[in-house]
Formats: C-alpha cells, sequence, structure tokens
C-alpha cells in the first residue's frame, strides 16, 4: 500500500484577465473562472476526490501569480489552502517564483517580497514560526518524525529585486542559492534527515536537460546537490520554473538525488526542441516508508476539457516512477525468464509488476533503454494508447513463429 502521496502544482500564474487569448495563463482570478473545466486548480481537487485518493503533501513550487500580481497571489494562495482543506491534506506547501515578487523592483517603496509575506494563511507554510524562519535564513526544514519525512524549502529567489548585477545578467534573470545557505543547511540536516527526504525550490537545481543553452537555474545548485548526496540518504528535489516536464537523477549514480521538474498546470507553454510540454500536475506516491521509490501519475489540462491522463509527448507519461534498484539488464534478464516460462511466451505488463515490482519505478529514460533491450533480444514489446508497454512477447519461441494478438 502507498505510504505517502504529495500532489504537485506547478507555476499556476495566475492573473486578473480573462484566460483567453494571449494570457499569460488559464488560471484567472476573476470569480466566475473558479468553476469546473475553467480552473485548473478547482479540477484537480474533483479529481482527486473522485479518485479517493488521499494526499499529504500539496506543493506549489512558486510562481502562485504572474508578474507580481499581489491581487492574484492571495487568490491563488486562498484557493490552494480551500483545496487543502477540501481534500484533507495535512500540509500546503509553496516556495517563492520569480513571478511572485516585484523582481524588478518597479516599486522602491516596498520590500519585493512584502505581499507574499502578507498572505494568509502565511506562506510558504502556515505554521507562522516555519514561515518566518524561512524568511529570515533563505531556507527552512521541517522534520515530520510521525511520518518519517523532511521537507527543505529553499528560496533561490532571494536576491531577486536587489537589482545587483552579474555581467551581463541582472539577479532577476536567474535563480541564486548562496553558499552560506548550502553550508547551514548542511550542518542543520545532520539532526533532521528522515526515511524520506523531498527538497523544494522554484529555479532549476541544475541546467534543464531539454535546455542546454538557458541559464535560468540556480546559480551554486549543483553545490547543493552535492551537499545533498553527501547527508548519505536519498533526496528527491522538486522545482518549477520552466514549465518543462522532467524526471531524472542527478547523475548516473542510483544514489543520486532525484530531480522532478513540474510542469506548470496553467501557464503559457513553449516548444523546445521540437517538443511543447502540456499544463501537466503530478502526483507522487512512494510505495512505503523506507524504500525510497515511487510511482508518479500524471495528468494534462485543457479548457473545456479539465484533466486528463497525460498522452504520449506532452511531457511526463501517464505512469512512471524512480528507485528501482535492479537496473535495465538486470531487469530485462528477470522479466525474459519470466516470459519465457508462461505456456503462451507473453506477458502482461500487469501480471509482470505483480512478479518484479521494480519495473514500475523507472524513469522514463531507463524505461525506453529496457525496452531497447528487450527488443534487441528478441522480445516484441506491445502499447496501450498512452504509448506505455501493455504487453511482452517472445512467441517466436514457440516453432520459430510468433504467436498473433
Amino acid at each position: 500500500m502507498p505510504s505517502f502521496r504529495i500532489l504537485v502544482l506547478g507555476d499556476p500564474h495566475m492573473h486578473q484577465g480573462k484566460p483567453l487569448g494571449s494570457a499569460p495563463s488559464y488560471l484567472s482570478s476573476l470569480p466566475n473562472y473558479n468553476a469546473p473545466k475553467l480552473s485548473p486548480i478547482r479540477d484537480a481537487a474533483d479529481l482527486m476526490i473522485s479518485q479517493g485518493v488521499k494526499i499529504d503533501w500539496i506543493i506549489c513550487p512558486g510562481d502562485i501569480s504572474n508578474q507580481n500580481d499581489t491581487v492574484s497571489a492571495g487568490v491563488a494562495w486562498s484557493q490552494l489552502d480551500a483545496m487543502r482543506k477540501r481534500l484533507r491534506a495535512r500540509k500546503l506547501i509553496g516556495n517563492v517564483g520569480n513571478h511572485d515578487l516585484d523582481s524588478r523592483r518597479n516599486d522602491a517603496s516596498f520590500r519585493p517580497d512584502e505581499a507574499l509575506k502578507s498572505l494568509v494563511p502565511s506562506f510558504p507554510l502556515s505554521d507562522k514560526k516555519l514561515a518566518s524562519r524561512f524568511w529570515a535564513q533563505d531556507y527552512v526544514v521541517v522534520k515530520e518524525t510521525s511520518h518519517q519525512a523532511t521537507l527543505v524549502l529553499v528560496n533561490s529567489c532571494a536576491l531577486h529585486g536587489t537589482a545587483v548585477k552579474r555581467g551581463k545578467e541582472a539577479s532577476h534573470e536567474h535563480g541564486h542559492v548562496s553558499t552560506t545557505v548550502i553550508q547551514k543547511l548542511s550542518a542543520e540536516l545532520s539532526s533532521k534527515l528522515s526515511s524520506l527526504n523531498v527538497l523544494v525550490m522554484h529555479h532549476h537545481i541544475r541546467q534543464h536537460p531539454w535546455q542546454p543553452d538557458d541559464h535560468s537555474h540556480a546559480e551554486n545548485g549543483p553545490l547543493l546537490l552535492e551537499a545533498l548526496a553527501n547527508t548519505g540518504v536519498r533526496w528527491l528535489v522538486i522545482h518549477g520554473h520552466q514549465h518543462l516536464p522532467d524526471l531524472n537523477y542527478a547523475n548516473a549514480d542510483k544514489a543520486a538525488p532525484i530531480i522532478l521538474s513540474a510542469g506548470s498546470i496553467a501557464g503559457n507553454r513553449f516548444e523546445v526542441q521540437g517538443r511543447t510540454p502540456r499544463n501537466q500536475m503530478h502526483l507522487i506516491e512512494f510505495d512505503q516508508i523506507g524504500n525510497f521509490r515511487a510511482r508518479i501519475y500524471t495528468w494534462n489540462w485543457a479548457p473545456a476539457i479539465g484533466w486528463t491522463a497525460s498522452f504520449p509527448d506532452s511531457g511526463l507519461p501517464k505512469l512512471c516512477g524512480f528507485g528501482d534498484q535492479l537496473g535495465t539488464q538486470s531487469l530485462r534478464d528477470q522479466i525474459n525468464a519470466r516470459i519465457s516460462s508462461q505456456a503462451t511466451r507473453r506477458l502482461k505488463w500487469d501480471d509482470l509488476i505483480e512478479i518484479i515490482p521494480d519495473v514500475q519505478f523507472l524513469v522514463p529514460s531507463e524505461l525506453k533503454h529496457l525496452i531497447e533491450l528487450l527488443e534487441n533480444s528478441g522480445t516484441i514489446v506491445h502499447y496501450d494508447k498512452w504509448l506505455l508497454p501493455s504487453l511482452f512477447d517472445r512467441g517466436n519461441e514457440i516453432d520459430g513463429a510468433a504467436i498473433a494478438v
């Protein structure tokens, strides 16, 4: 049974206009748009309720509003809190995005983050002491002993609005995590680690694999990744920012932090390397406490349609995961042996995951590699309408002819 669920609602970009034409997102603060098939937040709550899913944490990793729209920030945070109450989730967790601040310091009479500090409930956590600690030190650590979970929030927008120039780039053009924050965080984590450890920030903790020429990721992000790896436990890092859904390990080491680049639930989408990701939300379902592996379910949103299971080439697939420890070559050998032991030399995906559960916990690139290994070894892979594996066939082992499906 799943032990812990996190619902990720990335980069809402709520605004005060109508969600039409050139609007920055599908999410409007106008009251008449807080309705089914018009509001991704409203529809997300309806979907989770219809599926009977119990949520532990709801995470929004920044950009709750668009271009420092303080009115919309208040409405968006209020709607997210209403969602938390409807779902009876234990925590609503936010973070600071570059759009949530007066990052260009258009109004010098107020602090760039003043509006966020006035939100109700308190932001980025409802616990006022923890929220104050976040603002004071640009990070906060929350250990839930009863649920064996540790949450870290890092403010990658701490310099936004200070107009500091770094070469040709102003501070608002990229994220930043200071070495002081990394040092203090490392020291504090030594006594606050858990079986489940999650870090949330807005900017990419490293350069996004889809955008090799982009430089808006967090400065010192690789140092932060190194600090997490040095704790000796496994980490999940969740960020937003570029609306480009992706899931992968920080490096080739299976113990490396896993990085979820969350899609935007409503914001504008841009073509990158021939792909245009859809508006997506993600449900992370950890397998069991003490076993750092999880399934990730993903849905796409469209106006007048609502949330539907993610279809091919729209970002993250309908279902993927992380945490497999066997490796793709070992999985290939085990899968082929299991298929060959069947009288029909065929095995359905649903039956396979009962026999070899690790196949559920592969990131998309690992699953792609596994399928290549299987096909190169004579296994025919059939797919469902979402282009996920549905049937494995080695029927050519019987009399040298494949069995028709």
